[in-house]
């Protein structure tokens, strides 16, 4: 989740943006919910439709684009102190969470890579062995993580090349019947090879905008549901796009989370 800091602070363009999410039903929600941020709901609601946590039954999940922490909230409130939580992002986490492990990054990068797995080994969240094969273990992975955003195609470009590193990363680690949820820009169509892999490995793959996204944002969710114990076959990334409804693609305007006076900065490291 990006929380950057604004570089037109005191525009007017600011002044507005600060107004509106003073008054924001889920910003004052998440504030008496004790939620770090209002995107909490969007997992929330994602979890109502889809069922993606469950307190018996999710035993570890890996949030990628954590910071502030609102979804690793969600994870814990639903799934429980039991299960294992690993949070990666640029910037710090600002919740408190049990049981978790947060590590600050550039998950794009080697080393950052090189630390997860490191940390996954340390918690058995690595894949196991079997005879017949190799088995992921984890329950559900996440990823609200999206790049700077400059309002022009590339964005989409950026977050889709994102996301298909996201997915790559995830599917060894999940177990059949585990879950990948990210976040999307626009329409299906602009995503064929995200989309593609996503029909191939899971049961269903859907589009979600929960109602907590802006309707003025280009702002969707990809839901991959139940991982499969083998790929399909023989599916070519133009069926895969056309499966299920696809969304239209929105007049682009920015809502309260994406605004592009935020753009991401790691902060500066002090000089001792």
């Amino acid at each position: 989740m990006l929380r950057p800091s604004c570089p037109w602070a005191g525009s007017n363009s600011s002044s507005q943006w600060m107004q509106k999410q003073a008054l924001d039903h889920f910003v004052l929600e998440a504030r008496r919910k004790g939620y770090v941020a209002r995107s909490a709901f969007k997992l929330s609601y994602l979890d109502d439709r889809f069922h993606l946590l469950d307190k018996t039954r999710t035993k570890a999940v890996i949030d990628l684009g954590c910071s502030p922490g609102g979804w690793c909230q969600v994870v814990r409130e639903r799934a429980g102190d039991s299960c294992l939580l690993v949070g990666v992002d640029l910037l710090p986490v600002k919740a408190t969470i049990n049981n978790a492990v947060f590590l600050q990054g550039d998950f794009t990068s080697a080393a950052l890579q090189g630390r997860l797995h490191a940390q996954l080994d340390e918690l058995q969240l690595l894949p196991r062995r079997r005879l017949a094969g190799v088995e992921g273990v984890v329950d559900l992975i996440t990823s609200d993580m999206c790049p700077n955003r400059t309002g022009g195609s590339e964005d989409r470009q950026r977050i889709a090349e994102l996301n298909l590193r996201a997915l790559q990363f995830s599917l060894p680690l999940l177990r059949e019947g585990g879950h990948f949820v990210c976040k999307v820009l626009g329409s299906r169509a602009s995503y064929p090879d995200l989309w593609h892999a996503a029909t191939r490995h899971f049961l269903t793959a859907q589009a979600c905008k929960p109602p907590a996204s802006r309707a003025q944002s280009d702002e969707f969710f990809l839901v991959a549901h139940s991982r499969l114990a083998a790929p399909r076959k023989g599916l070519s990334p133009s069926a895969s796009v056309g499966l299920g409804s696809a969304q239209q693609q929105s007049q682009h305007t920015y809502g309260l989370d994406d605004w592009p006076g935020f753009a991401r900065r790691r902060s500066p490291k002090r000089r001792h």
